[in-house]
């Protein structure tokens, strides 16, 4: 007989913000599960370094609000983005030590909350995200599912690392020069960098670093269901997104408008953050180990929506979801 932890490990995070809102479980016993994996997984995985279990035991106990994704256990990464009354280190081992509690959520915090999300602690990230690799003096190196003697990419690596697993079905990630996408491709998972300016860094940041938030995830339609959540400008951006054509969840269905062929490929990552362009991450091939590799595809400034739509239809032509780690 399987546990609901075993049951609803590898539901996406739509997928499990359904049974929420059917009543077959209740958020409490969703996030349950997901800190019963948490504690079996990391231990050789050291992809959770903060966590807060008993505040998000109350939050998933009490009223929460009727977003998108009620009810589903979330992580954030060290880096930045605050919380209010927890702990964020950026991967340094001083402000670890100090352990002084953020008096404020960032807007998009407020914003992951407002989705009905239900944060559980925060992932691993090199010390303040100057790495493409996580093995922060603060807290050690997190390793691949999929391998364990193999780094899971940077800055992300412990989200990355944590959604693979199972352990949630979603994290929050940034980039500022691949730290989304990076991790993505060494762990299987979808990694969208959006525009500049399409997610609010504020009100304590500004896009001056070149830096995005948003996600990694296991489906195309969890990254497109938060990005029209967290979506939108906020108090201090210095650059706004122009507004999107529609929302991005309904994307993976409309028609394409005809493509060229792309004649070349650019082997990088940071000239997307240089130009604003939205970037998307996709599991597309393997190894003959069995690792996942991820192949990068790149739109106009502004226009998720084309990559929504490629990503959609290449996830349904070239399933990955199947596609799972050992540990």
């Amino acid at each position: 007989m399987t546990s609901l932890a075993d049951d609803t490990r590898w539901l996406d995070a739509v997928d499990q913000a359904a049974l929420v809102a059917s009543g077959a479980v209740t958020p409490l016993e969703l996030l349950d599960a997901a800190i019963d994996r948490i504690e079996r997984l990391d231990q050789q995985l050291n992809a959770v370094v903060i966590r807060w279990f008993d505040h998000a035991r109350e939050v998933a106990a009490g009223p929460l609000p009727d977003g998108p994704f009620r009810g589903v256990p979330f992580l954030l990464k060290d880096l930045w983005a605050t919380y209010a009354g927890q702990l964020v280190t950026n991967g340094n081992r001083a402000l670890r030590e100090a352990g002084l509690p953020a008096t404020a959520d960032t807007t998009l915090v407020s914003r992951f909350r407002s989705a009905g999300l239900v944060t559980a602690g925060r992932t691993n990230s090199p010390e303040f995200g100057s790495l493409p690799t996580t093995e922060p003096e603060a807290w050690g190196p997190t390793h691949n599912p999929w391998d364990l003697t193999r780094t899971p990419g940077g800055s992300s690596g412990g989200s990355a690392a944590a959604v693979a697993a199972g352990m949630v079905p979603i994290a929050h990630a940034s980039d500022g020069g691949g730290s989304i996408r990076i991790p993505a491709s060494c762990c299987g998972l979808v990694g969208l960098k959006p525009s500049q300016g399409r997610i609010t860094l504020g009100p304590v940041r500004d896009e001056s670093n070149l830096g995005v938030e948003l996600c990694v995830s296991r489906s195309v339609r969890d990254t497109a269901v938060l990005l029209d959540a967290v979506r939108g400008p906020g108090i201090g951006d210095t650059v706004i997104a122009p507004p999107p054509l529609g929302t991005f969840a309904n994307d993976p269905s409309a028609p394409m408008a005809p493509m060229a062929r792309a004649g070349a490929f650019v082997p990088f990552t940071p000239p997307f953050n240089s130009s604003g362009q939205p970037a998307i991450s996709l599991p597309l091939h393997w190894t003959g180990d069995g690792l996942p590799i991820g192949v990068q595809l790149v739109a106009a400034y502004g226009r998720e929506d084309v990559l929504v739509r490629v990503a959609a239809q290449l996830e349904a032509a070239a399933p990955w979801a199947h596609r799972r780690p050992s540990c």
